[in-house]
């Protein structure tokens, strides 16, 4: 990640994975990744804050920016590693659907 301008702050271990922290001054940022039992070898990685607009005091703070940055350093970092194959991006939508 450091390589990629998001600095690590910190990794911790949590029931549902890890969680990255990354330096980032106008408000908290991480990447989650853990286990999906849904597919065979399956991992879900997600980013926060998920949403476009982060609200610090009484300011609204552009995050989709910081977040689409985000997701091409992990999606190059994956894709790199040579050790993954069928890398979506869901939705939230998708995610919290019901399977059919």
């Amino acid at each position: 990640m450091p390589a990629h301008g998001f600095p690590v702050l910190s990794v911790t271990v949590h029931m549902w994975g890890f969680k990255v922290a990354l330096e980032n001054p106008d408000y908290p940022l991480w990447l989650g990744c853990g286990n999906y039992e849904g597919h065979e070898n399956g991992f879900l990685c997600f980013l926060e804050p998920a949403t476009p607009f982060v609200r610090k005091w009484f300011r609204k703070l552009p995050n989709a920016p910081t977040i689409e940055r985000l997701a091409i350093a992990v999606e190059t970092i994956l894709q790199s590693s040579g050790k993954v194959s069928n890398l979506r991006w869901w939705s939230e939508n998708e995610l919290l659907r019901p399977p059919d």
